[in-house]
């Protein structure tokens, strides 16, 4: 087994309506960021499909910027 065959086995790939629920995100703005390629994804015959390692990024990123707007000063 080579080794892009070992990676692909170990990550997993979903639906637009599947990363959707799992970035609590309507479908049509995960649709819309996919139109825009504002997310990596790719077709896999008539849907789209998003990886695991994808999502992970950007759920990353939004707890990162919610703690910076927690701990940021607040203006007076």
């Amino acid at each position: 087994m080579s080794y892009l065959e070992e990676a692909h086995m170990r990550s997993h790939d979903y639906s637009i309506e599947e990363a959707a629920g799992l970035m609590q995100l309507s479908e049509d703005t995960v649709r819309r960021w996919v139109s825009k390629k504002l997310i990596g994804s790719y077709q896999l015959g008539r849907g789209w499909r998003i990886s695991e390692d994808e999502i992970q990024n950007i759920l990353t990123a939004r707890h990162e910027m919610e703690q910076e707007r927690q701990f940021a000063p607040s203006a007076a």
